[in-house]
């Protein structure tokens, strides 16, 4: 069953990263002991390829704006982090800067992992022909949350099928507290907005219909032959 993010405005990349690709949100150190260590249980190889994979879905998501990122973009390692100021991290850039380096909790040139150990705990670092990097990065909860949803894409399928359902109580209480715009809206529209509040749980399409019981459906779109 997938954690609960840190409960703040914003999250670290480190803890953004480890909670979509394996459901744990760690920070840079814990992170970075956990893959040099258990690796979460399973062979190292494993475990890279999974958070090589988050890290590509995270940065599409944030490349079309569904997430929300800052962080300070700093020219080369002889830059003052200090004198540098935060500031949101253009979509266009995510789709260049997508190169997880967690010694700097941060983003760089490229595609992939900079900085892992390989199945031999020797670590690998090649030099990055671009310079600057982006670093002490934060991203939205808000945003991560209601992109990723309960579903969360980087976790393996038999993880995501471990999501208990919510109970009638919760969905209920959910319910009752929606306005009547909102309660109006699609019931795929109503599906995802319930699991953006409750990330932890599963609610299948047919829970989501028995709140909408009289809601007649919408006419058939004409398919082009």
């Amino acid at each position: 069953m997938a954690a609960e993010l840190p409960n703040q405005p914003y999250v670290t990349l480190s803890e953004a990263l480890s909670w979509i690709a394996f459901a744990t949100p760690l920070g840079r150190e814990s992170l970075n002991k956990e893959l040099a260590g258990l690796t979460f249980k399973m062979e190292l190889s494993a475990a890279k390829a999974q958070l090589e994979q988050g890290v590509s879905n995270f940065m599409d998501a944030a490349a079309v704006g569904k997430i929300q990122i800052v962080g300070k973009h700093l020219l080369s390692h002889l830059a003052d982090p200090d004198e540098s100021k935060v500031d949101i991290i253009p979509e266009g850039e995510c789709q260049n800067y997508r190169q997880f380096d967690i010694t700097i909790d941060g983003l760089r040139f490229g595609e992939g992992l900079a900085w892992l150990p390989n199945e031999n705990e020797v670590w690998a670092y090649e030099a990055n022909k671009h310079p600057d990097f982006y670093t002490q990065i934060k991203v939205k909860r808000s945003s991560l949350m209601h992109a990723f949803s309960a579903r969360i894409i980087g976790m393996p399928a038999n993880a995501q099928s471990k999501l208990p359902p919510l109970s009638e109580t919760d969905l209920k209480n959910w319910w009752d507290k929606l306005t009547i715009e909102e309660q109006r809206q699609s019931r795929k529209a109503l599906g995802e907005l319930c699991a953006v509040h409750h990330p932890l749980h599963s609610i299948s399409r047919q829970r989501v219909r028995t709140l909408t019981p009289n809601r007649k459906r919408g006419p058939k779109t004409n398919q082009p032959k």
